[in-house]
């Protein structure tokens, strides 16, 4: 019977006209069937490479040198491109040290911006300035130093250390070339020859507190002022004002030495002097209601006339218009607690604990042709350049080098801060260098070549350049900032990873087969390494493109560079590395030293072979991968090896019963547990950081310059405070439309483009207008409604803000009180004291009161100024075609809040000041105003303090957020990659333990929940998945049955890249631990811990988890049913490819589908797909299993699969084999096998196994899988 169907099988071969088959000689045909030792296989094989060596790994293993200088080449195209580009004025990318952190289209940001926008186009100010053209005229751009001590500072000591430093720089050769220069009245009025040079003009007077310790000082009671009573006022005192030091001008104005002659000091520096300049001005006051009862202060308001200059730009003393008392001028030089305190009840404080310094660095500046620079666009930029550079390179060594004497200095210059950072970002730079030499030296000891490990290297950093392609011409973005930088070491990790892994898998191909041919070994390594890398680097990708849905520029511009970063760096180590490879092995290989090879090739062209082990010299596993297999896993994982009975059960190939099973596992998972839970109530606890985020450490002077100020010299000005600002006039600022082009979001100087309210002129005259002003001004300084002046945090007055609200139309009021302006309109609710003045003379009456000088009465009151010195920056005119039109106005209220504000009240603060400002806008359309209309175009703005508590809110919103995409673009990717749901579940549940770790960390360090916070916590979903991903596809690629062999036989494939790539990401990362910037440092360290703890959790956690709960296959032979999907062994895949295809050319698919299955006799026909067409099979059941483990998504896994297939048969090599039509029928496999131990399963009884479908392959297409 078995004969005559082998006979019948052999007709149908024939039948079906398989190669070599005849029905008349069928019997001698499968005499010359045999089994194919490796050897002999591998022989046949190489015999036949020049038949297909078109194929992809063909070319590349016949040219390696090219190939691989073509995967190169590729990099430096794309480079030229873009240098062709650049050449050509297109920018490709904008380096910046600034952080664009902002929600652009919130409306506090827009209100922002929309203010500072319109600042920037109605500069024209409020009236002609006879000094516009002259140079250096302004003084907007300084060098301020601060002095601390806090146990007193007024000594001959602290003083002389002072002088010394502050002589440096006054008496600097270059000074007199960018200080303001004091266009005083003599010069003004010499319209015939107008000085220019420094000798006729000189520089502006700078504010030092020892200006005051020279004798010849305006001191008013000094027994030498003989004729003057200081409490008098008359035009003597006014000319002993303008004769001191304090308005004088010149080379003479140094106040403290002569600069032609510097041995001339003029100081007094004795203690004495100095407690009589304190004792002075300690207890000096110049407001009736500002001083306190007699007795506590012997000085008096110093007094004289004010004379009228605006008759004559010359100065006449005779044109005398009122009395005025000088403010304390030492207040510009000491700290806020000094002297007097506000009120009635003040006492005086003699300790000076502070003193600041300030020189002026004037503009407009001389070019290099003799012409001035223009005051606004590129200029404004080009001189604060040159200012920043001259200040930078000869005063920021002896500023950093400090007094000594127990003084701490700060400082703060135009432009310093940006070259300082330029500075210390080129330090960095060094750091980063020392993190690629230390990657590439441990490259160098792994791979055990430093050619090798040299062109890795190279390749990781060229990756830099499609990606920055990418960036720039995909998704259009220029900016690249620090954040960007710090992808030089994520790709670092990430490139250096990949390597490790490709030439792991590679070095398994060849210990699993070493005498496959090198272009056989190099698509296995591509499809198992590619399979992980795939998977790592699209999780890893999609967890900075989560960053892409962030609202901050900074934030998705580094998350769409880094994913593109990632995603050059997959192709790159998929198709230039394997050419790499391959050129190493052939002209190098193991002969390679670190010293030699580098340019010529080791080894002759009739030396090329295939880089193969010698006939039966198999390798040995590394000493890694045995500590793997061999101690890690049984003593630490599992625990069989903890005692003797445990550890024969596992060697002995036995199960260990009952709750020892896996013991170590389970302490493992407790462990963990617990620690997860610690974490968690940790993590819990994180906050905001209200603090604005730094580039530098807290120590570093321009971190600390701003509090210092705000702390001591609150009088002057505190950056932190809130002000609030109403705006009138702007109508809308289109945030899309910059000059015409497209703004850039990630441009913080593109703010739009302003819409003006074109109404303000006419409006603002109306009588019902002026009174509406007049009480909404009362009302934001001292309302008590529904939403009062304390609720909305509004300051109230004292000697550190005389005036908490700045409101134009009180002043102009006031004024025009004093000056009888007419006021003759009376109407229904409207009397002649509710407005300001008759609309018919408003602009004169305006014009007058901006040209007159400051009344004393004001409470911020200084001598000298003009009422439009005090509004220049509350009123703001356009110049349009020569003419000045107001565009607008703003209101301004200082807050007792500052920046550090808890944000959820900040939040709350904000949105009170909108509903105010929107129930006194409603107001103004009732009948008590007429019935306004035209007074809606206002806002809220201030300088950043409330846009800034959004951001934080958002900073928590979209961390979170980010962290929850991140995690579920993980598990899809792992689902697809693995086609297993449950070991992608296990793994993403790991990443987000870690991410509750990274966060606890946070809380650990005392830090808060910042910018580059924010991002490691999105971006550590992307970098902890790489181990646990590798593992994960180690496990599911495992041969063996069980969840603890496949957990063991996983640690021995696996172990070593996990822990080769990690290391080489913890190395390089230490170095970033040295560098200054802060953001460097702290990312450095966020690396150290999520790296380490992403290798803990993977090789311990992780991996216990598997032991315990991991998928497993079902077992051979098993609950095999009709119609399902099957597993083929692999040796009974290995048989049905050398019988089906000795020559090893046909692609057999190791899933085959069942047909009928005969329990009785334990066999099944099986369907099986191969690139020749559909193949029936009869086997035993004990060959074949269940094609689905635990967890399996089969909808996956057949979409891969048939890509693959697809992709397979694309070759041209195997579409030769599809020019058979029909299907074959194959003999007994009993009688072709005549080695059954290679196969175990298969049965003694012969029968037919093999049988031809009743279907033609045209019929089978339709049914094809």
């Amino acid at each position: 019977m078995a004969d005559t169907e082998m006979a019948r099988g052999s007709k149908e071969n024939a039948k079906y006209g398989v190669k070599g088959y005849k029905a008349e000689d069928a019997e001698a045909n499968l005499d010359d069937v045999r089994v194919l030792s490796n050897a002999e296989y591998h022989k046949i094989v190489k015999e036949n490479v020049v038949e297909t060596e078109d194929g992809y790994f063909h070319r590349i293993e016949k040219y390696p040198a090219t190939s691989c200088c073509c995967g190169f080449s590729c990099f430096g195209v794309l480079l030229i491109v873009m240098l062709v580009l650049a050449a050509g004025g297109v920018t490709i990318i904008s380096f910046s040290t600034d952080v664009p952190m902002y929600l652009r289209d919130h409306r506090s940001y827009w209100a922002q911006t929309a203010v500072a926008e319109a600042m920037d186009v109605a500069n024209a100010g409020l009236a002609d300035d006879a000094l516009a053209d002259q140079e250096r005229v302004d003084n907007e751009y300084s060098l301020e130093i601060i002095y601390i001590k806090d146990s007193g500072i007024m000594t001959t000591g602290s003083l002389e250390r002072i002088k010394e430093l502050e002589e440096k720089i006054a008496f600097h050769e270059d000074y007199p070339d960018y200080c303001t220069l004091d266009w005083n009245a003599s010069t003004q009025c010499d319209a015939d020859d107008p000085p220019v040079s420094y000798s006729d003009v000189g520089c502006h007077v700078h504010v030092s507190a020892l200006q005051y310790m020279d004798p010849d000082f305006w001191v008013p009671t000094d027994p030498a002022r003989e004729g003057s009573d200081p409490t008098t006022a008359s035009t003597a005192n006014r000319a002993i004002a303008q004769s001191s030091k304090l308005w004088m001008t010149g080379p003479d104005a140094f106040g403290f030495a002569n600069p032609a002659n510097q041995t001339q000091d003029f100081l007094d520096l004795t203690q004495s002097n100095i407690d009589a300049v304190v004792n002075y001005w300690g207890r000096y006051c110049y407001q009736a209601y500002q001083c306190p009862p007699d007795g506590l202060s012997d000085r008096s308001p110093f007094a004289f006339n004010l004379v009228n200059e605006t008759a004559d730009e010359c100065f006449d003393v005779t044109q005398v218009t009122g009395e005025s008392t000088a403010p304390n001028y030492f207040w510009q030089v000491s700290d806020s607690d000094f002297g007097l305190a506000y009120g009635s009840n003040a006492t005086w404080n003699p300790t000076l604990r502070a003193l600041r310094s300030e020189f002026y660095m004037g503009t407009p500046r001389r070019k290099d042709n003799g012409e001035l620079y223009e005051e606004e666009g590129d200029d404004i930029a080009k001189q604060e350049e040159e200012i920043g550079e001259f200040l930078f390179n000869n005063f920021q060594d002896d500023l950093a080098s400090g007094i000594g004497g127990g003084i701490t200095v700060y400082w703060w210059g135009t432009g310093m801060f940006a070259l300082y950072a330029e500075a210390k970002l080129a330090e960095a730079y060094l750091w980063v260098s020392a993190s690629f030499l230390f990657v590439l030296f441990y490259l160098t000891v792994q791979t055990g070549s430093f050619v090798l490990a040299f062109l890795g290297m190279v390749m990781i950093l060229l990756n830099f350049i499609p990606a920055i392609f990418i960036y720039r011409f995909i998704f259009q973005f220029t900016y690249f900032g620090v954040l960007n930088m710090l992808g030089v070491f994520i790709i670092l990790g990430i490139g250096v990873d990949d390597i490790f892994v490709f030439l792991d898998t590679w070095n398994a191909i060849n210990f699993e087969h070493p005498h496959e041919p090198f272009h056989e070994k190099m698509k296995h390594t591509l499809q198992h390494a590619g399979k992980a890398m795939a998977t790592t680097s699209a999780s890893t990708a999609f967890s900075f493109l989560a960053n892409a849905t962030s609202s901050f520029p900074a934030v998705y511009t580094f998350g769409i560079f880094c994913a593109s970063l990632i995603i050059c760096n997959f192709c790159s180590v998929t198709i230039v590395w394997p050419r790499v490879v391959a050129a190493w092995e052939y002209y190098i290989g193991e002969s390679a030293t670190w010293y030699t090879c580098y340019c010529f090739p080791c080894k002759s062209r009739s030396e090329w072979g295939y880089p193969e082990q010698e006939e039966g010299a198999e390798p040995t596993p590394g000493k890694v991968e045995l500590f793997f297999r061999d101690y890690y896993y049984p003593y630490f994982i599992d625990g069989a090896y903890m005692n003797a009975a445990l550890k024969k059960n596992m060697e002995d190939g036995r199960d260990v019963p009952g709750a020892m099973k896996s013991l170590a596992s389970k302490l493992i998972i407790f462990f963990f547990s617990i620690y997860i839970l610690v974490t968690i109530i940790y993590a819990a606890q994180l906050r905001p950081d209200p603090d604005v985020p730094n580039l530098f450490p807290d120590s570093d002077n321009y971190v600390n310059f701003g509090p210092t100020q705000a702390d001591y010299f609150a009088r002057q000005d505190n950056p932190f405070r809130i002000n609030v600002q109403i705006p009138f006039g702007i109508k809308n600022l289109d945030q899309n439309d910059c000059d015409g082009r497209t703004c850039d979001p990630t441009d913080p100087e593109d703010l739009g483009t302003i819409e003006w309210d074109e109404t303000i002129y006419t409006t603002y005259q109306d009588e019902y207008v002026q009174k509406w002003f007049l009480d909404f001004c009362a009302d934001m300084e001292s309302g008590t409604g529904s939403i009062s002046a304390s609720k909305r945090r509004v300051y109230q007055a004292d000697s550190i803000i005389t005036r908490p609200v700045r409101c134009f139309f009180q002043s102009f009021k006031a004024w025009c009180d004093e000056n009888n302006c007419p006021r003759t309109r009376v109407g229904p609710a409207l009397e002649t004291d509710d407005y300001i003045v008759d609309a018919d003379w408003y602009v004169v009456m305006v014009s007058a009161f901006l040209d007159d000088d400051q009344s004393p009465s004001e409470p911020d009151y200084q001598a000298g100024n003009t009422n439009q010195d005090v509004w220049a920056d509350y009123i703001f005119a356009e110049d349009v075609f020569g003419t000045r039109v107001l565009r607008f106005i703003i209101i301004e209220a200082a807050l007792t809040e500052e920046i550090t504000y808890p944000f959820e009240d900040g939040i709350v603060l904000y949105e009170n000041w909108e509903d105010w400002l929107e129930s006194w806008t409603a107001r103004s359309t009732q009948f008590v105003y007429n019935f306004q209309t035209n007074l809606d175009y206002a806002f809220v703005s201030d300088t950043g303090a409330f846009a800034y508590f959004y951001l934080q809110e958002a900073i928590i919103a979209e961390a979170f957020t980010g962290i929850a995409l991140s995690l579920f673009l993980a598990f899809c990717v792992m689902s697809i990659a693995t086609g297993n749901w449950l070991i992608s579940l296990m793994a993403t549940t790991t990443i987000a333990t870690m991410v509750i770790g990274v966060i606890a960390f946070t809380v650990w360090n005392g830090w808060k929940l910042g910018v580059i916070e924010a991002v490691i916590y999105v971006m550590v979903v992307g970098m902890s998945v790489d181990y646990t991903v590798h593992l994960s596809d180690a496990y599911l690629e495992s041969k063996k049955k069980t969840r603890r062999d496949r957990t063991r036989d996983m640690l021995f494939k696996m172990g070593v890249s996990v822990v080769s790539g990690a290391i080489s990401t913890l190395g390089s990362s230490c170095f970033l631990l040295a560098t200054y910037i802060i953001f460097f440092r702290k990312f450095g360290t966020f690396i150290l811990f999520v790296i380490s703890q992403s290798l803990v959790y993977s090789l311990v956690f992780f991996t216990a988890l598997l032991n315990l709960m991991g998928p497993e296959f079902p077992e051979f032979g098993v609950g095999i049913a009709p119609k399902q999907w099957v597993y083929m062994s692999d040796d009974l895949l290995a048989y049905i490819k050398r019988v089906l295809s000795p020559d090893g050319k046909l692609i057999v698919d190791q899933v085959a589908r069942s047909l009928e299955v005969f329990e009785d006799q334990r066999k099944v026909i099986v369907s099986v797909t191969t690139s020749k067409g559909r193949q029936l099979v009869m086997v035993p059941l004990d060959l074949i299993r269940i094609r689905t483990q635990d967890g399996d998504l089969d909808f996956f896994n057949d979409i891969l699969r048939t890509c693959w297939r697809a992709w397979s048969r694309r070759s041209e090599e195997v579409t030769k084999w599809y020019r058979s039509k029909d299907t074959v029928v194959l003999a007994d496999i009993h009688d072709i096998l005549t080695d059954t131990n290679t196969v175990p399963g298969f049965e003694a009884e012969r029968g037919p196994l093999l049988r031809a479908p009743s279907h033609t392959r045209e019929d089978a297409k339709d049914t094809e899988v």
